[in-house]
């Protein structure tokens, strides 16, 4: 699942994506298939935070979902305090996805600035079977500050997957790309896995890798862990750390989902 990436100026959609994201969208439905495509909503909130991945789960039709966030991160040269905040919508049969602006606060910087705004969609794949998988997909617009802005629109789309590998382990999976609309072919892959295991008392933990392969430059590749705290059916607090593999980068997170 790449997060969206900070993006700018309105291009032509490329064909390739525009395909994807288009395929994201079911076709119309008559009357009688509707109730059949609606979605109930989960006994527990089923969350994409904490951590750089996604879970396959799409929420409920109908559910309002809010997922939020605060993380310092440390590049060795400077460091900053970055917020998040993704917005939920559950309708039949898709979720529509919010990236709302981030604010980005840098050492010795005396005002915030703030990301691009992205929206996209999550569908179901499968929904039986040993996988559940699902396809997330969207575009990051040019709306962030001068300084927070990576002034290019980018698109994206992942596939995420999800299995149990014992009755108390948990696996997830995300392959996904992201491109500047007028550089499709420039892009970054990534791929995510990420092992779950709960520890009781609603509490979860979750340790793994994520990589991002960007085309004609190095690949970062980080480890992440992190615990997740079910205070209630809606609502679920999240701590998170990452360490870059080569040593000079890291992330600490906090944060909460409500629906």
């Amino acid at each position: 699942m790449p997060r969206p990436t900070r993006a700018s100026t309105r291009r032509p959609v490329p064909a390739t994506l525009a395909f994807v994201l288009l395929a994201l969208v079911p076709p119309a439905a008559t009357p009688g298939q509707v109730s059949a495509q609606t979605r109930p909503a989960s006994d527990a909130i089923g969350s994409d935070r904490p951590g750089l991945g996604d879970g396959a789960h799409v929420v409920g039709t109908g559910v309002l979902q809010f997922e939020g966030g605060a993380t310092v991160q440390d590049g060795g040269a400077d460091s900053e305090f970055v917020g998040s905040l993704l917005v939920r919508w559950g309708l039949a049969p898709l979720e529509l996805r919010f990236y709302v602006p981030s604010p980005i606060a840098s050492r010795g910087d005396d005002g915030v600035e703030f990301g691009d705004l992205g929206v996209g969609v999550k569908t179901a794949l499968t929904e039986g079977g040993a996988w559940r998988w699902s396809l997330v997909g969207g575009v990051t617009l040019p709306t962030g500050s001068r300084l927070a802005t990576s002034d290019e629109t980018t698109g994206f789309a992942t596939f995420v997957g999800e299995t149990a590998l014992t009755e108390t382990i948990g696996f997830a999976l995300n392959a996904g790309y992201a491109a500047a609309f007028d550089g499709f072919g420039d892009g970054t892959l990534s791929l995510i896995a990420t092992p779950s295991f709960p520890l009781g008392d609603g509490i979860s933990a979750y340790a793994g890798y994520a990589g991002f392969y960007p085309r004609g430059m190095d690949a970062t590749h980080w480890l992440e862990a992190g615990l997740a705290f079910a205070r209630d059916a809606d609502r679920q607090w999240d701590v998170n750390a990452g360490w870059d593999a080569r040593g000079d980068a890291w992330f600490l997170g906090v944060g909460v989902a409500t629906r």
